[in-house]
């Protein structure tokens, strides 16, 4: 006993939180991992008790390392999303001596804001004689939970439609009795000249030459006369 007592007199055990510092968006998990050092004793048992900001943060999971035998008791193993608390108690078999990773606790950030996570007196490594060998101060967490990015909305520009427009070439008749029908339709559809005009567009064979409307009515003229003679010779 007096060894015991001696050898936790000396002892300088500890226990981590790492990281430190968080910053965190609001709706994300991070996790912590916690670490045991007994302090040049040797250790056989630890306790890990944390509190934490309900309003900011909950827990969602614990996951214990490798080589720990966890203690499900009660008083030993809880998570209190409504009191902030979390406790996770564990042995080692044969004990150890130096930095044991101890488990990995997730937590997830429920709104922005900033917040401690820290290790309590509840935390503690017991040696073979069943004394703390913690000495000195416990671990705390800085967290920092800022709010989503939202992605700026991109406007596309509209575009309007390309409009082709298509040219449709009419042929004009030129000579014969096609001209003299394109010119007399003109005349006809047009409701703005008069019947002289009109008259000339025919005679001119829609040209408006007057060489060609002097010699299309002589040919007129020819005509009539010839078939006045006929007619007066029956």
């Amino acid at each position: 006993m007096v060894l015991a007592g001696a050898s936790v007199a000396f002892a300088a055990g500890s226990a981590t939180l790492s990281p430190m510092t968080v910053s965190v968006t609001s709706g994300q998990s991070f996790t912590l991992t916690s670490s045991m050092n007994p302090g040049g004793v040797k250790g056989y048992t630890a306790r890990l008790e944390v509190s934490y900001p309900v309003d900011l943060l909950e827990v969602t999971s614990f996951t214990q390392s490798s080589g720990w035998m966890p203690l499900a008791q009660p008083g030993y193993d809880l998570v209190d999303n409504v009191a902030g608390k979390m406790v996770k108690t564990a042995g080692y078999a044969g004990g150890w001596l130096d930095t044991k990773q101890f488990g990995t606790a997730t937590f997830r950030a429920k709104k922005t804001g900033t917040g401690q996570i820290f290790a309590t007196t509840g935390t503690v490594i017991y040696d073979a004689a069943n004394q703390n060998v913690i000495a000195g101060g416990l671990p705390e967490v800085s967290v920092t939970v800022n709010a989503p990015t939202v992605a700026p909305v991109v406007t596309k520009p509209v575009v309007a439609p390309t409009t082709t427009q298509t040219t449709v070439v009419v042929p004009v008749a030129t000579t014969g009795e096609d001209v003299l029908t394109a010119s007399v339709s003109t005349a006809a559809a047009s409701s703005t000249i008069g019947f002289g005009e009109a008259m000339e567009v025919v005679l001119s064979l829609g040209t408006g030459n007057w060489i060609i409307s002097i010699t299309v009515s002589l040919l007129l003229l020819g005509i009539v006369s010839f078939a006045v003679r006929a007619l007066m010779k029956q």
